[in-house]
């Protein structure tokens, strides 16, 4: 486990960026946001049926190029 930190386009959804970052073919079947953390249930299609977790912790923090005007 560790940090992450990277910039993400304004008005983007946690769902929406999180299947961005699974380029493979993987499927959300579910997924939830809840206090400060993003929940999926992930299928790969070569295993229909079998599901897995993902979970990522989130912070969210102004640009710092935002705070420097």
């Amino acid at each position: 486990m560790g940090w992450i930190s990277y910039h993400r386009p304004a008005g983007q959804t946690d769902a929406q960026h999180f299947r961005a970052k699974f380029d493979t073919g993987t499927r959300f079947v579910e997924t939830a946001t809840e206090r400060g953390a993003f929940f999926a249930a992930v299928e790969y299609p070569w295993l229909p049926g079998e599901r897995w977790a993902f979970i990522a912790l989130i912070e969210r923090r102004p640009a710092l190029w935002a705070l420097r005007s």
